[in-house]
């Protein structure tokens, strides 16, 4: 006898990619946008689709009969995982699957500050706090830049016994320190607040800060102090506290601004669906049918001329693929110009479909061998 299930009822964030082909098969979608998606819309949804955006806690789902949740995101902390797992609602995030789009970010960024001449790549260190998903493979690629890299990861230490994961405090003489952890409220390891005042006062003269994990992390109003006063010699910011609603003031301060777009590569978006589909899939025993769109490789040709150097020619082809210095002139008018930051905020994410990340492009290089050997470990493709 052919069992009749009931049609699974599913809610998803119109604004990610790929979610309609996904999920259509799933049971019955709904498309919202993020600001739609509130406890009268998921009353009755099974499955919830959702972006970082989304506050996920007892307001939103509480009398609701939502089975399973979804964030696209890699970070939880727009999630209340203690209530999920008390009403035994199903949960899944998608961490790493922007973890090459940040690392490129930074490598992006890190060119660009050499570029304007506020750090010099083979003469200078860099920090790395939080070696997880994307911390570590950003130490490998500015290594492959020829920077000296020291890394800091108190949990990792503390199970790994490696003492090469240094304590934060040998860190603060680094030209730049680039910010890979969690944001988190509690605890041995809490992040929320970690380059506060007395913090950024104890960075080196003339540092740089990346911060591309979440806001929060470094208290804002302190950065922008140092930044003023000239005590640090620039940052890079692509996450904010209070997001949409952010600093004017720091956007204007910061070398480059962006928002919140370091891992929103085509390549992460479409792995983080990937990881959501697989995890619904799996929880309501259903068969995958959706197959994701193959990406394929387009050539982009690169020569060294005489007088190139290797960072030259390395920030020449990344800005082909990855033009960051665009992006942040774009949105710093675009924040200037705007009713409120928000808008800005929120329009140039909406809009944000273009960029790729390095190993969609099959680079033609001619010059000597060690470049294909540093633009291989950035991640391109050499031929």
């Amino acid at each position: 006898m052919r069992i009749h299930r009931p049609i699974l009822q599913v809610i998803a964030d119109k604004n990610i990619p790929h979610v309609y082909a996904a999920f259509k098969g799933i049971g019955q979608l709904r498309l919202l946008e993020s600001g739609e998606i509130n406890a009268a819309a998921v009353k009755n949804c099974d499955i919830l689709i959702i972006r970082y955006v989304t506050h996920v806690d007892k307001k939103l789902l509480a009398g609701s009969s939502v089975k399973f949740v979804g964030t696209v995101s890699a970070g939880t902390d727009h999630i209340d995982l203690r209530y999920l797992k008390d009403q035994k609602i199903a949960f899944s995030a998608a961490p790493g699957s922007n973890a090459e789009s940040v690392a490129e970010y930074v490598v992006a960024a890190l060119l660009s500050l050499h570029k304007m001449g506020r750090i010099n790549i083979p003469e200078a260190s860099l920090g790395v706090v939080g070696a997880g998903n994307v911390g570590s493979r950003v130490a490998v690629k500015a290594k492959a830049l020829g920077m000296n890299v020291l890394l800091n990861d108190p949990p990792k230490r503390r199970t790994t016994g490696d003492k090469s994961f240094k304590p934060l405090s040998n860190l603060m003489d680094s030209d730049v320190i680039t910010i890979h952890t969690p944001l988190t409220f509690t605890g041995k390891d809490k992040t929320a607040g970690l380059f506060g005042a007395q913090r950024l006062a104890r960075l080196k003269r003339g540092a740089i800060v990346i911060n591309s994990a979440r806001g929060g992390i470094v208290c804002e109003r302190s950065l922008k102090g140092c930044l003023a006063s000239k005590r640090l010699g620039g940052a890079v910011v692509d996450v904010w506290e209070n997001e949409p609603e952010i600093d004017r003031g720091l956007v204007e301060l910061a070398d480059i601004s962006t928002p919140h777009v370091a891992g929103l590569s085509q390549e992460a978006r479409l792995a983080a669906v990937c990881v959501i589909y697989a995890a619904v899939c799996s929880h309501f025993g259903i068969s995958p049918v959706w197959k994701p769109p193959v990406r394929r490789r387009t050539p982009l040709s690169c020569s060294c001329s005489p007088g190139d150097t290797p960072y030259s020619v390395l920030q020449g082809a990344v800005r082909r693929i990855y033009n960051i210095e665009k992006d942040s002139a774009d949105f710093k008018r675009e924040v200037a110009d705007a009713p409120t930051a928000a808008v800005a905020f929120n329009a140039f994410r909406k809009r944000y479909r273009h960029r790729v990340e390095f190993s969609c492009r099959e680079l033609a290089l001619s010059g000597p061998a060690r470049f294909a050997r540093v633009m291989r470990t950035l991640g391109f493709n050499p031929r």
